[in-house]
């Protein structure tokens, strides 16, 4: 056979390999390249859920903190001119506490928990369930009074806890998409 055409024969397969390689490549980045502003803003949406959960989050826990509604209760009173007796300082205390707003907690949770990872969507849900608890242990008519005040102490103890671990994994999470 002339060499020329083994030549060819030859280096036929080899063209049509690289330039199905080439054209391989020229999907992926373009998959990549469309893909980039989209994960960008899936990443800052995901940013803004856990900031927004957080600062709910924040603001839940300082405003139903037992001394914080037990403060509030004593200056009505004494705004009132009544020396209030200690039942009637927990009752009011706990009322305020019962009244702090949940709703936003619990809407910025369903956001995380729509985005996720997992980890974080479970951090997300304990730290919602821990509110929920100061919440329902304020407003529980059926337990005694000095119970409800223990139980709101106790279930408020565990806000704090549950949010810093939200935020380490939240923060993990955001920390290793931007590396």
């Amino acid at each position: 056979m002339d060499p020329a055409v083994t030549a060819a024969l030859i280096a036929a397969p080899v063209a049509i390999t690289a330039a199905g390689a080439a054209f391989a490549a020229g999907l992926v980045q373009g998959r990549a390249a469309q893909r980039g502003p989209v994960d960008a803003v899936r990443r800052q949406h995901q940013r803004d859920a856990y900031a927004t959960f957080l600062a709910a989050l924040h603001t839940y826990e300082r405003e139903a903190e037992f001394g914080v509604c037990e403060r509030l209760a004593q200056a009505e009173f004494q705004a009132a001119g009544v020396q209030p007796t200690p039942t009637d300082l927990n009752s009011r205390t706990l009322e305020l506490v019962a009244k702090v707003p949940i709703k936003e907690v619990l809407a910025r949770a369903a956001v995380v928990e729509l985005e996720g990872p997992e980890p974080v969507a479970d951090a997300g849900v304990e730290a919602m369930l821990a509110v929920c608890e100061v919440h329902y242990s304020a407003v529980a008519s059926n337990t005694a009074l000095n119970d409800r005040v223990r139980n709101v102490l106790s279930e408020h103890d565990e806000v704090y806890p549950a949010l810093k671990k939200f935020t380490e994994l939240a923060s993990v999470e955001l920390n290793r998409a931007a590396g």
